[in-house]
């Protein structure tokens, strides 16, 4: 095991950091990508700690960019002159996209159909007044009427609004989760919308927002430890669960406004009682942060000793983790 941790630290050090990553007992020296892998799936067959894998490709020639990985290459650990390294056998994939840093695959399709505004922005947006037709649930082909103009040949969304995500401290609202109901293009005068896909039923009163197009492309982040100074909650879950485990969403209460971005990691505790004692951080696990608003971010769950409650904390990364954070 020691000629293994320095055979790690020669490999998967960063510039400046001396902290030793240690292998997992049943690493393979050999795996074959495969589909539905990720990025971190693979760094966790080697690490006990898969969100440090940018160390993992740190210092592999072989491997100029890990995001340029397919299903069906090989990977291969080997020693050269002395030091261990990872090389890269491209196989015969029919894949036409890389492997992902995260399961986005999985988890962009509902990021898409949810989202969150403040009061003053949800007041400002059209609404849906009437239809073409009276009925519990609208579909394609069907207009949907606006309380206020619309641009032409835009795409809309018709949301419901599902909850107010309060934050655990104050109570204050810091925003309103919205559902994608269903979604249209706008009619040449500007009034009603013509839906193109319907999902849920929709509602007198409902919001009309533009359709965010963000999401299409490809999400690559760099993973950062988030600021030192960033403190945050767990407000609620798109699931609408009191508890999360790997692979969940759920929303933080701090946003763009705090210095949040998407690819910042946080640490999360659970604040425990002990008699006659100050309170307890409990470690629980890790989030990475996806997607953010002015006011709340909506991060994954990538690990979990025990799951993750409402209103426990998400705190950086503490310094002998020997994460290192990126200067941009």
């Amino acid at each position: 095991m020691p000629q293994l941790l320095l055979m790690l630290l020669l490999l998967f050090s960063p510039p400046g950091c001396s902290q030793e990553l240690f292998l997992r007992s049943d690493s393979p020296k050999s795996y074959t990508v495969m589909r539905g892998d990720t990025l971190w799936d693979i760094a966790g067959l080697y690490l006990e700690d898969s969100w440090r894998w940018p160390q993992l490709w740190q210092i592999n020639p072989a491997i100029a960019n890990p995001h340029l990985i397919y299903p069906g290459d090989r990977l291969t650990m080997t020693l050269v002159n002395g030091q261990p390294r990872l090389s890269l056998s491209r196989g015969r994939s029919l894949q036409p996209h890389p492997i992902e840093l995260l399961p986005f695959s999985r988890l962009r399709p509902f990021m898409q159909r949810v989202t969150v505004v403040d009061a003053a922005s949800l007041a400002h947006h059209s609404r849906v007044v009437g239809a073409s037709r009276e009925a519990l649930r609208h579909v394609q082909g069907d207009t949907l009427y606006s309380s206020g103009p619309l641009v032409a040949g835009q795409s809309y969304g018709v949301y419901l609004q599902r909850q107010p995500l309060r934050d655990p401290q104050s109570g204050e609202v810091l925003g309103t989760e919205l559902v994608l109901a269903a979604s249209g293009v706008a009619q040449a005068d500007g009034l009603g919308v013509t839906l193109t896909h319907s999902r849920l039923e929709t509602a007198l009163q409902a919001p009309l927002l533009a359709l965010n197009t963000q999401l299409e492309a490809p999400l690559f982040f760099h993973l950062d430890a988030a600021p030192t100074t960033l403190e945050a909650q767990i407000m609620a879950s798109p699931q609408q669960m009191r508890e999360v485990g790997p692979g969940e969403l759920l929303y933080l209460n701090k946003g763009t406004q705090d210095g949040v971005r998407p690819g910042q990691v946080l640490f999360a505790y659970h604040r425990r009682p002990i008699p006659g004692q100050q309170t307890a951080m409990v470690y629980r696990g890790r989030v990475v942060v996806a997607q953010c608003f002015e006011r709340v971010s909506l991060a994954v769950v990538t690990s979990a000793r025990h799951p993750l409650r409402l209103a426990d904390w998400l705190l950086p990364p503490p310094p002998e983790s020997g994460y290192a954070r990126h200067s941009d």
